[in-house]
């Protein structure tokens, strides 16, 4: 075999040369290595794109999978109580010995537990308007952090437009996101 022939180009791979910056850092503290930008070429673009797109779709089929096969493990659980759960509490109850509340088998564990009483509000503005008649400590003030708006001030000495929020409130500055998104699809039209 010669030392001369020429490499498949299919096989060779493009490597991009990594950067190393100190002020990138893994959890485990391992420095983050990084490849140098580049603007790549349009058909690169719609190729990761793409792919992308085509992992996104796979992730909303196989989680659109897990739920559905949830529902049918909830339901059979469900129908199973509804058949079985009286027998199988009068057996735990016989069980039972001391003050012990459960049963503990090899395959899993019956048990008792008693849940306290309380209150559910059925109509919210019977029981405001009784709380603030007669139990005004019941009622806790929130505040809508939407209707929030920070308050543009002038400052006297630069002339600087400040944002001033209220005390207890931070302003967080806007930044812009990037994100990819597939092309919708028929099937995903529902989402």
């Amino acid at each position: 075999m010669s030392d001369t022939t020429e490499m498949d180009p299919r096989c060779q791979y493009d490597y991009e040369p990594f950067v190393y910056d100190e002020a990138k850092e893994w959890p485990n503290g391992v420095p983050a290595y990084e490849p140098a930008p580049r603007i790549i070429p349009d058909d690169e673009a719609d190729r990761l794109i793409d792919r992308l797109a085509s992992m996104d779709e796979r992730q909303r089929r196989i989680k659109a999978q897990a739920d559905a096969m949830i529902r049918e493990i909830d339901n059979e659980r469900k129908g199973l109580l509804f058949k079985h759960e009286t027998d199988l509490r009068e057996w735990a109850l016989s069980k039972l010995k001391g003050k012990a509340r459960s049963v503990k088998r090899l395959v899993g564990t019956c048990a008792f537990r008693t849940v306290p009483g309380r209150v559910v509000v059925t109509n919210p503005d019977d029981a405001l308007a009784y709380c603030r008649q007669w139990l005004p400590e019941a009622i806790r003030e929130t505040v809508d952090v939407k209707a929030l708006q920070p308050v543009a001030d002038i400052d006297p000495e630069t002339g600087e437009i400040k944002q001033t929020v209220p005390t207890g409130c931070e302003w967080v500055p806007s930044r812009e996101t990037f994100t990819v998104r597939g092309a919708k699809t028929e099937d995903s039209d529902d989402e």
